[in-house]
């Protein structure tokens, strides 16, 4: 007599089946967005995993119920820009925890669903291994200082092969760097993170790949006096950076 078993094990992470408003959807103007998966799905974590590019702070509620979820957020997002929601893997199904890794959600608040594509590899220049989980990030082109103040306007992470691709862009000139968020705070921190950068503006009128990007372990911000203070013979001085020498 044979023995039963349960068959083989399921590696099939859940997929998206239907949503509303649809995807590549444009002129959305809803606030609430519902998903539908071919099984019973696990969100529990979509907080913490859902990212949205370009960056936005709008806070949602979540309401899952087996194979559906409800996205609710509490305000509008800005109108005319393609919006681009990434699951991660937030999304998991009910029995094996297989995750939704490539799931993403895109809609346009205009009429027009920006599709410019950047990709390319980030990698280590003095073992020249390919870097993984590095946050690659588009800001404003005149933004000479946004990874360190600002929260990027498009970002993608790379994989395990150092690969990133920022999709669904409008066409326009950035400025791209790349860094180790560790923290997860969407801002460059020289002293304890390694961030590149392209010494040039990228001009986006078309879809661009093969972009190489190096990190390194460099403080860029500037050189300012923060602070000081007369104690008569001398000054106390602080700055916003380590100095080891200064002509005056």
């Amino acid at each position: 007599m044979g023995v039963i078993t349960g068959g083989e094990k399921d590696t099939i992470p859940p997929s998206l089946i239907a949503s509303i408003p649809p995807q590549n959807s444009t002129n959305v103007t809803s606030k609430e967005f519902s998903f539908l998966f071919d099984e019973v799905i696990n969100s529990e974590e979509i907080k913490n995993k859902l990212i949205i590019s370009p960056y936005s702070d709008i806070d949602y509620e979540v309401e899952t119920k087996k194979n559906s979820l409800v996205l609710r957020f509490d305000s509008l997002f800005e109108v005319n820009r393609t919006y681009i929601l990434n699951f991660a893997d937030g999304i998991k199904d009910i029995t094996e925890g297989n995750e939704a890794k490539t799931l993403k959600y895109v809609f346009s608040t205009g009429s027009v669903l920006d599709s410019l594509v950047l990709s390319g590899y980030v990698k280590d220049p003095l073992t020249n291994e390919l870097q993984k989980e590095i946050l690659v990030s588009l800001y404003d082109s005149d933004d000479s200082l946004g990874l360190f103040n600002d929260k990027p306007l498009y970002f993608d992470y790379t994989n395990d092969s150092g690969f990133f691709q920022i999709e669904n862009i409008k066409s326009g000139f950035y400025s791209l760097y790349a860094f180790n968020d560790k923290n997860m705070t969407f801002k460059a921190e020289p002293d304890r993170e390694a961030y590149g950068f392209l010494n040039k503006k990228i001009n986006l009128t078309k879809p661009r790949d093969t972009v190489f990007v190096s990190l390194i372990k460099q403080n860029l911000i500037p050189i300012r006096i923060i602070n000081s203070r007369n104690r008569g013979l001398y000054y106390d001085v602080t700055f916003t950076r380590y100095v080891d020498k200064l002509s005056l």
